[in-house]
């Protein structure tokens, strides 16, 4: 019973350090309401009947303060506590005091003791509060006490209070409630050092965990560094493959004639010094220097190696690479085709597919090659030897197609059917040539309407229509065989995630929405997009991204967005339904006004005005013009939540829906100084 009256008028949306305060105001009401109004009523009663209504204004004091916290006016029931019963006890002390005589000292006892009602009811952080009650009680003390001795005079004997039993009993109440009030002071003082010393717990374990988190951050840096070290080998090799795949393309497989162009571009990627290819002669039987490069120059040098003789030889017959750091001087002019200069490192790797071998390459560098970029060659190597393989087999198949000419007479008989099947399969082309056509016309369509930009399944870009290269200020050739992420900020790439966008694209997931990219000049462009991967023979080839430039819709939203902040920081701003109840205000509007929002949310607009002209029909008339659309502007006097009036210079503006008609209004108000009689 006595926990649900202590806590009276404490919510949880309260700051605990008031909460603490109503708790102390409800607990120090009670026990001077039922340890000290209610014995004075008694004593006085007996003893002094005309000063009877003190205590028991006390103890009306007293209910009075459990009752306003409960009606969560805390503020006023807090400054009833620490101001009443000083007050009444000092009027008390003045009638019982003759003039010429000290005062009471019971009486005063408890007077000091209330003195320290206001350090238990009003925190520290209340700092103006709490300094003008203990100014209020000071000044009375000490500059009031005789005049109000002499100003509140009636006669009485108060021989009785000053000696004997009551006496005592005055003196054991006062004592009790100064003890009392010193030990809840103390008792406050007890739980701050408690709840000081708890905070710098806290913060030596926050620290604590703070420090562990940079370690583990550090960590994660580290591994972060490593696994974009092994990234940036994977996409250098990617590039690699593809680029000499596209070399090996250019030419319909003739290695022979591309030699050159294969050695030249394999040492500067490899950013080596020297390099040679040899290819394996038609008989089998000898390897042939096919192409040299050395010193950034073609070189024109010829050699022919047996198989066994030398490194080259030696590569031959294992079939592994050779890696060599240990190089005599010697060793290029006597067994190897790079020319005079002397390599510290040499690698020579076997063109092998399906276990059978075509040539061998040889590369020289100053600088010791890397595990990756052994492996990179091997795989070059071997697309190499993909495309040798790929001729020979063409070849044959060119010696095959030749006997089956010869053998055309052979088949005469069945030439009425081939002419039949031709005649089917050009039906059938022609269809695909009229699908091939209506395909086009789409594409030309959503190129003329969209900006596109396809990438392969690894984010290197293909092609660009003109739209998106506009859009991000390159051209083509700028762009072509890059990755993705040249349209990317560094700072805002976070490596997991882009790998993980890449990782969906690529097992056929889409992707669309809104996003933001760097032009060419370093500006952001602001893009609605989709990524549609095409998927062929269950496995995406390729990744097509139609986009629409957005950039001034965003900056245009940016801008309204800070205009509505900057009303908002220097206007008031409060919003009506048609009706004229509140829906919202800001900060500015509600400091003016005195409120908090939640103590006008949802009531009318008529809160603001006198009661009066609320219930006038000008009032009526006024709401009934917003409601139809029609805004007023003008100077405006309405009432604080203190009472006081204020002058506003105010617009009330009504909002129109998509189909014109108003559904609320806004008004935008700045305090002014001259009163006006508008509405």
């Amino acid at each position: 019973m006595l926990k649900r009256l202590f806590t009276t008028g404490i919510k949880d949306r309260q700051p605990t350090y008031i909460q603490e305060r109503i708790l102390l105001a409800n607990q120090i009401a009670f026990i001077i309401g039922l340890f000290v109004a209610l014995p004075f009523v008694f004593i006085s009663s007996i003893y002094f009947e005309p000063l009877t209504i003190y205590p028991m204004i006390g103890m009306i004091v007293c209910v009075a303060v459990i009752l306003l916290n409960y009606f969560q006016l805390h503020v006023l029931a807090r400054f009833m506590i620490a101001v009443g019963p000083f007050s009444l006890a000092a009027i008390y002390n003045a009638y019982l005091s003759q003039p010429g005589e000290t005062a009471i000292l019971a009486i005063s006892i408890l007077q000091l003791s209330f003195m320290l009602v206001p350090f238990l009811v009003i925190d520290i952080k209340e700092r103006f509060f709490l300094a003008s009650v203990y100014l209020l009680l000071t000044t009375w003390f000490v500059f009031f006490t005789d005049w109000a001795n002499n100003f509140f005079h009636v006669e009485l004997d108060n021989t009785i209070i000053k000696e004997g039993f009551l006496f005592h009993t005055s003196l054991a109440i006062g004592a009790f409630t100064a003890a009392a009030c010193m030990i809840a002071v103390l008792v406050q003082i007890a739980k701050k050092d408690k709840t000081n010393a708890q905070l710098m717990l806290k913060m030596e374990s926050k620290a604590q965990q703070l420090e562990d988190s940079e370690k583990v951050l550090q960590d994660k840096l580290v591994q972060i560094d490593i696994a974009k070290k092994e990234d940036d080998k994977r996409n250098w090799a990617t590039e690699g493959l593809a680029k000499f795949g596209e070399i090996l393309r250019s030419n319909d497989g003739d290695i022979g004639t591309q030699s050159d162009e294969i050695i030249s571009n394999l040492v500067k990627y490899l950013s080596a010094n020297q390099g040679s290819l040899f290819l394996l002669s038609d008989d089998e039987q000898r390897m042939v220097l096919e192409g040299c490069y050395a010193w950034s120059r073609k070189k024109y040098v010829e050699k022919k190696i047996k198989k066994g003789e030398g490194l080259i030889g030696q590569c031959w017959i294992e079939g592994e690479y050779i890696y060599m750091t240990d190089i005599p001087d010697s060793y290029i002019s006597i067994t190897s085709g790079l020319g005079e200069a002397n390599p510290s490192s040499i690698l020579i790797v076997p063109l092998v597919v399906n276990e059978k071998i075509h040539g061998v390459v040889e590369i020289a560098s100053f600088n010791r090659f890397e595990d990756y970029q052994i492996e990179f060659v091997q795989k070059v190597s071997e697309t190499i030897a993909s495309a040798l393989s790929t001729v020979k087999v063409n070849q044959q198949t060119k010696v095959l197609l030749e006997q089956s000419q010869q053998q055309a007479e052979e088949m005469r008989a069945q030439e009425e059917e081939i002419r039949q099947n031709m005649e089917e399969m050009q039906a059938t082309q022609e269809e695909l040539y009229r699908n091939q056509i209506e395909m086009d016309g789409k594409m030309a369509a959503i190129n003329s309407a969209n900006a596109v930009i396809e990438f392969d399944a690894n984010g290197i870009i293909l092609t660009a229509n003109d739209l998106f290269l506009q859009s991000m200020q390159y051209s083509l050739d700028e762009i072509q065989g890059k990755h993705h992420r040249i349209f990317l900020d560094p700072n805002d790439i976070d490596p997991e995630e882009y790998q993980n966008f890449w990782n969906r694209l690529s097992i056929g997931k889409s992707f669309s929405g809104e996003i933001k990219r760097k032009a060419k000049d370093g500006s952001d462009v602001w893009l609605s997009a989709s990524y549609t991967p095409i998927v062929e023979s269950g496995k995406v080839t390729r990744i097509i991204k139609l986009a629409r430039n957005i950039t001034e819709e965003k900056r245009r939203n940016m801008n309204f967005e800070n205009q509505i902040k900057a009303i908002n920081i220097s206007q008031g701003v409060i919003e009506f339904d048609l009706k004229g109840y509140i829906q919202n205000a800001n900060d500015v509007f509600l400091n003016l006004m005195g409120y908090q929002l939640e103590e006008i949310q949802g009531k009318h607009h008529s809160v603001f005005c006198s009661p009066e002209y609320a219930d006038s029909e000008a009032y009526k008339a006024f709401w009934d013009i917003l409601a139809r659309g029609e805004f007023n502007k003008g100077e405006f006097t309405r009432i604080k939540k203190n009472g006081e009036e204020v002058v506003l210079k105010a617009t009330y503006t009504p909002i129109l829906d998509s189909e014109g008609h108003p559904y609320k209004v806004i008004k935008f108000a700045n305090e002014i100084e001259m009163v006006s009689e508008n509405i």
